[in-house]
């Protein structure tokens, strides 16, 4: 006659995650099953992500009633946690299932600074590095992207797109004198919005140039038809980089300024003085710094008696 051996079976599952959910992403869970009525359960986990709609299995069958969880990585939302369980001795795949919801957050940045080196205000032509710093992230690297409001703009533009690097350099050379504005927008690596937290600083640029120039002319007297050779001598002071003379004269008998030298490194012109009628003679220097986009920074004459 027939002989029917069956299998002792599990009645029920639970399954409890610790720390309870919500958690942010990269948190580590344990998740514990239990089985109900079953002398020797085995206990097989399996996970749903946020991002699918597929069971996928984690664990197999083990005598193991732990599965061990690493959320790093994790995409916020709702990742689902299930358990089979079945007795050793049991035919069956399963005996008895259930399953978790397990919510994943990300919690944003916080704040974030700007600061820059060397402080404003510069000359234009100075290398500036824009440093951000930010806070509160639960990511240990956060990312960061700067923008910038020229001084002849009212629209911010990107200048460093999302990167790990806290750091931005900008060249000023070319750089209109007045406020431009530097901005930094930080987000927690794993965040999804457009940014977690905004700041932004003023830097002042200044135009380079020079204070003030003196003349000197030698001989400051010439005898009419002497011929004589003067050499007029150009000082500038407190210019930003290097000076650039230009040189201008204006005869006894006219009442109009004419260019005589035109810039450039030499602080002196030598005049020849040969036909140059009786009277008073003048002669100017124009003076500017070599990165100002100025026609003059400053200017100054001295007469030369023709006798």
């Amino acid at each position: 006659m027939p002989f029917t051996v069956t299998g002792t079976t599990c009645t029920a599952a639970t399954i409890a995650p610790s720390p309870a959910s919500p958690q942010m992403a990269g948190t580590a869970v344990t998740f514990t099953a239990t089985a109900a009525t079953c002398p020797n359960p085995l206990y097989q986990f399996l996970m749903r992500p946020a991002t699918s709609s597929t069971w996928q299995v984690i664990q197999g069958y083990s005598s193991s009633n732990q599965y061990h969880w690493n959320s790093t990585g994790a995409a916020p939302g709702t990742v689902y946690f299930g358990v089979w369980v079945k007795d050793l001795s049991s035919p069956g795949t399963l005996d008895a299932n259930t399953s978790t919801a397990f919510a994943v957050t990300t919690s944003p940045c916080q704040s974030v600074t700007i600061s820059a080196s060397p402080t404003s205000p510069q000359f234009s032509g100075t290398q500036v590095t824009f440093t951000a710093a930010a806070s509160g992230c639960t990511n240990p690297s956060p990312v960061y992207q700067f923008l910038m409001r020229p001084a002849s703009s009212s629209t911010w533009q990107v200048v460093q797109g999302y990167s790990t690097n806290r750091q931005y350099q900008w060249n000023s050379t070319g750089a209109a004198a007045g406020t431009v504005y530097f901005g930094v927008w930080a987000r927690d690596a794993s965040s999804s919005a457009p940014y977690d937290a905004v700041a932004s600083i003023p830097f002042v640029v200044n135009t380079a140039s020079c204070g003030s120039v003196t003349i000197a002319a030698s001989p400051a007297s010439v005898v009419h038809g002497s011929g004589t050779h003067v050499t007029i001598t150009g000082t500038a002071a407190g210019c930003t980089t290097s000076p650039l003379y230009e040189f201008w004269m204006r005869p006894a008998t006219q009442s109009n300024w004419q260019l005589v030298q035109g810039y450039s490194s030499s602080n002196t012109f030598n005049w020849n003085s040969t036909g140059a009628t009786v009277g008073t003679v003048y002669f100017g220097v124009w003076v500017k710094d070599a990165s100002s986009s100025a026609p003059v920074d400053a200017f100054v004459s001295t007469p030369i008696t023709v006798t």
